[in-house]
């Protein structure tokens, strides 16, 4: 997949090629608008995430040229905006065919879950991990938590996405886990999916603004539940729905 970013900020490139690396997305960055119309066709991209913050003046320009030639569900167009883009703003980027408007810093999770969603909604990410990641809500009761191998103080935390073979997890306070480096081992962590409570143990594959983990020699029955509860998250929406 081919993500077009029009920003200035050298500092939102980093936070969103680290947040999407995974899904071996290419990212293509242009600090002009102009050079990024003129490139739109040669760059052919899944995706343009644009800054009105950087460019206020050229938003508009750039999304009514994009929708002269690409339709919605073929090229998203994310527009990053501060707290003064006004209803009248919105309603105008919704006429021009916007996928989405969202706050410009991406700090919190949810901003950049917020980004995934929109993008899985149209396309599809490749995995590095062999199976689908699910990004839990409110129909979800999964938890996860953990004992430092050092100290064996417990580490709280909030699931980020999950799949049958790892788990993204932010820890309430991540200054705690600042010394887990790349391949540490984490015995006896509690996994609870559903009903369920399962014992497992996991390595640290990346420690950046969350932990990245893999699940270590779990038996075929834990993973088959977790994968049973994933794919009923329909079911649970039609559900909620419904009630």
């Amino acid at each position: 997949m081919k993500l077009l970013l029009i920003t200035e900020s050298d500092e939102l490139q980093d936070r969103i090629a680290r947040e999407f690396r995974p899904h071996q997305v290419e990212i293509i960055q242009y600090w002009s608008p102009l050079k990024g119309m003129d490139n739109l066709d040669e760059v052919a991209p899944d995706v343009v995430i644009f800054s009105a913050v950087d460019f206020p003046r050229h938003w508009k320009t750039f999304l009514m040229f994009l929708r002269n030639s690409y339709a919605r569900d073929r090229i998203i167009f994310v527009l990053l905006v501060s707290e003064s883009f006004d209803a009248n703003e919105a309603s105008k980027a919704q006429h021009l065919g916007v996928n989405a408007v969202i706050d410009a810093s991406l700090q919190s999770r949810q901003d950049l879950n917020r980004l995934r969603d929109i993008i899985t909604r149209y396309k599809r990410l490749d995995e590095s991990r062999s199976d689908y990641r699910h990004t839990p809500d409110e129909l979800d009761d999964i938890d996860f938590l953990f004992s430092h191998p050092r100290h064996l103080r417990l580490i709280p935390g909030t699931v980020e996405d999950i799949s049958t073979t790892g788990i993204r997890f932010s820890p309430h306070r991540p200054q705690v886990v600042q010394d887990l480096d790349s391949g540490s081992l984490l015995t006896s962590c509690s996994l609870r999916v559903g009903g369920d409570l399962l014992t497992i143990n996991c390595t640290v594959v990346r420690n950046t603004e969350s932990l990245a983990l893999t699940f270590e020699e779990m038996d075929e029955a834990a993973r088959q539940r977790i994968a049973e509860y994933l794919e009923n998250h329909t079911e649970r929406a039609i559900e909620h729905a419904s009630s």
